[in-house]
C-alpha cells in the first residue's frame, strides 16, 4: 500500500516538475526594449534568409523557416523580458550548473551557447510600435 501511495505522489507531481523545468529552460530576451539601450552594440543583420542579431559580444539568429510573431501586446510582464546583461548571467549559471551535473556523473565536455537554454525569444520594437518576436539560437563567436 505504501509503494502504491508513493507512486502515486511521484505521478502527480511529475507535471509540476515538468512544467517548473520548462519555465527555467525558456528564456525571454530583449533587443531593443529595454531603456538601457544607449549602454548597447546593436546590430541586426539578414543574411541569406536569416535574421542575425548581435548584442554587445553575443551573436543570436533566427531559426529556419522561422515565422516572426508581430503584436502590440506581448503578453509578457516586463520582469520576464531580461536584457542581455542578466541573460549573461544567467546563461554563466545554468552553464556552470550544467557542467556541475556532467563532472558528478563522469563526464567532461565543452558545452556550447546553443546548449545553454532550451529556447530563447527575442524581443525587437519596431518603428511602428509592434513588437517582434523571434525565436532564436545563441550562435557561439570564436574571436
Amino acid at each position: 500500500m505504501e509503494k502504491l501511495l508513493i507512486t502515486v505522489i511521484v505521478f502527480l507531481m511529475m507535471p509540476v516538475y515538468i512544467f517548473l523545468n520548462a519555465q527555467i529552460e525558456t528564456i525571454h530576451l530583449s533587443f531593443n526594449l529595454c531603456d538601457n539601450t544607449e549602454e548597447l552594440r546593436l546590430q541586426k543583420v539578414e543574411k541569406e534568409g536569416e535574421l542575425h542579431f548581435y548584442i554587445n559580444n553575443e551573436h543570436f539568429k533566427t531559426k529556419k523557416l522561422q515565422v516572426m510573431e508581430e503584436t502590440s501586446n506581448i503578453g509578457l510582464d516586463d520582469e520576464n523580458i531580461i536584457d542581455i546583461f542578466s541573460f549573461t548571467k544567467q546563461a554563466e549559471k545554468k552553464r556552470n550548473e550544467l557542467m556541475n551535473k556532467d563532472e558528478k556523473d563522469g563526464v567532461v565536455r565543452v558545452l556550447f551557447n546553443s546548449e545553454v537554454f532550451e529556447r530563447i525569444f527575442l524581443y525587437e520594437k519596431s518603428k511602428d510600435g509592434y513588437i517582434n518576436r523571434y525565436e532564436v539560437e545563441w550562435i557561439e563567436e570564436i574571436e
